[in-house]
Order: structure tokens, then C-alpha cells, then sequence
């Protein structure tokens, strides 16, 4: 991974920016009760890591059950149980530390999430990080969510820096197919529930990468692929990268370095420590 000084850090925001886990925990519980939701699929393929509105799709669509309204009806009663259950998210550990060093540095901060723009103005918000981000590309600004690269390129269109300039920071295998997929590099942040990064972050750790090639191969995310639109998602699918290839060996040398928790700030200290 290039040690070029970087200009630009995006987040994710669901488990890189704030602890939302035990969150959506409770809304995935809520509405697997009030809409007998059988949420298999999403554990077969990444799919908690999806929009909502895909992750959805993907669900109803299995059960046999999709229509727009009620999609739409369960979407707006997981708006209304995140801002009940919103207050109980905190920053993850570092991140006042870190968005206060980049600040000062002058480092431009973006949030990229497959969150809704609803959900993360109540983040934003809640928990004061305007002062931090200029802006951020939510999943109601694209057509397709991560794990394609439409967020990350459009966070880069937006930013006006040259993506070699850009850092991604990611907790996720479908996160960090989505900054390498639009030229960024990407740290990939994690203890072991994200273990196989080390498998194909070479340059950092030196371990063979054709694990994770194997676990692409596996990896399927089914984008949502038919005639039928749905507020910018079509719906039904079924190919496990839609529009885009998945990363090669090179992409995945060059774009992904291994980032062990509490080790972000010292590391995004080294890359940025000439920006300003």
C-alpha cells in the first residue's frame, strides 16, 4: 500500500465512526417480529452490511413477498425505531481524537455510508460531527449502494481530490471492496470478525492473497438487477457484483492495509502528517 500523504479521509459510519452495533441489533430484532421477516439470505451474503432498502429486497424477494409499499411501510418503521433507539450510539474509540488531529491538519473528512441521508443527519447531528464533515454521500444519493464503488467515486467527484490523495476507512468486506473498486485506499479496521483482510492486505502484513479471491468468489452481495425500479434500486436480482468486476490481486495489494483497533489514530497520524 502507497504511503502517499493523504489530503482526504472518508468514514464509514455504522461501526468505523460510531458503535451503532447494539442499534441495529434491536431494529433487526424489531422488525424481524412485526413483519415475520426470515433474514437468512443476509447472513449468507453479507447482506447486513447493504442498504437497508437492499438488504430488504434481497429479503422480501427469497420469502416471495416484495412490493414497493411494503418495502417502503418497513423502511419507515426502521427511521422510526433509529430515532428512538439513535441515543444509545457512541463514538468508537479514537474518532474525537482523530477528527480533531485531521481538522487541525486541514484534512478534508467525508462520511460514505450505506446508511439513509435520514439516519445520518441524526448521527451527525446527535452527536455534534458537523464541525468535522463537509459533507457526506449517503445510500439515497446513489443508484447503487457498497459494495459498488458508486459511493466512494461520488465522494470523490464531490471532494475535488484526486483519489491517490484519499483514504477510506472500513470495517467491512463490502466497504472495502467499494473504495478499492473506485481507486482509493482503503484501511480496513478490524479485531477478527473482519480477520480475512489479512489474507489479502500484502503489503502490510505479507500474507498470501488468494484466500481472498476465494472468499469473492463467495461473496454475494446480489445486486438487485431487473426492470422494476424502486427509489433508484431494481429489484429483483442476481449477480454477485452487478455492474462492476471484483478486485484483483493488484487492486487488492495496492489499496488495503490491515488496521488492528486503537491503532487508526497512529496510522492516519503517519498519512497525514505532511497535508498541511
Amino acid at each position: 500500500m502507497s504511503e502517499t500523504v493523504v489530503h482526504g479521509v472518508f468514514f464509514d459510519m455504522d461501526g468505523v465512526v460510531i458503535d451503532s452495533g447494539p442499534v441495529w441489533n434491536r431494529i433487526i430484532g424489531k422488525i424481524r417480529e412485526e413483519y415475520a421477516l426470515d433474514m437468512s439470505s443476509l447472513e449468507e451474503s453479507d447482506g447486513y452490511n447493504l442498504s437497508s432498502e437492499e438488504a430488504l429486497s434481497l429479503v422480501l424477494n427469497d420469502m416471495g413477498r416484495f412490493s414497493c409499499s411494503l418495502l417502503e411501510d418497513i423502511l419507515s418503521r426502521i427511521d422510526s425505531l433509529y430515532s428512538s433507539y439513535i441515543d444509545h450510539a457512541t463514538l468508537m474509540p479514537e474518532m474525537s481524537k482523530i477528527f480533531s488531529m485531521l481538522n487541525e491538519r486541514g484534512v478534508e473528512m467525508m462520511l460514505v455510508s450505506n446508511s439513509s441521508r435520514k439516519q445520518v443527519n441524526m448521527v451527525m447531528d446527535r452527536l455534534g460531527l458537523r464541525k468535522y464533515f463537509c459533507m457526506a454521500v449517503t445510500a439515497d444519493d446513489v443508484s447503487r449502494g457498497k459494495p459498488d464503488p458508486e459511493p466512494y467515486c461520488l465522494a470523490v467527484k464531490l471532494s475535488g481530490l484526486p483519489s491517490e490523495r484519499i483514504a477510506a476507512v472500513e470495517d467491512s468486506l463490502t466497504g472495502a471492496v467499494s473504495a478499492v473498486k473506485a481507486g482509493l485506499r482503503c484501511l480496513a479496521v478490524s479485531q477478527d470478525a473482519f480477520a480475512d483482510i489479512e489474507d489479502y492486505s500484502t503489503g502490510a502484513l505479507g500474507h498470501p492473497q488468494t484466500s481472498f479471491c476465494e472468499r469473492l468468489d463467495s461473496f454475494n452481495p446480489r445486486r438487485l438487477t431487473s426492470t422494476a425500479p424502486i427509489s433508484g434500486i431494481l429489484s429483483p436480482r442476481l449477480s454477485p457484483f452487478g455492474t462492476f468486476d471484483p478486485p484483483t490481486e493488484t487492486e487488492i495489494a495496492a489499496g488495503i492495509c490491515h488496521v488492528l483497533p486503537g491503532g487508526l489514530y497512529e496510522k492516519l497520524d503517519e498519512l497525514t502528517r505532511l497535508a498541511k
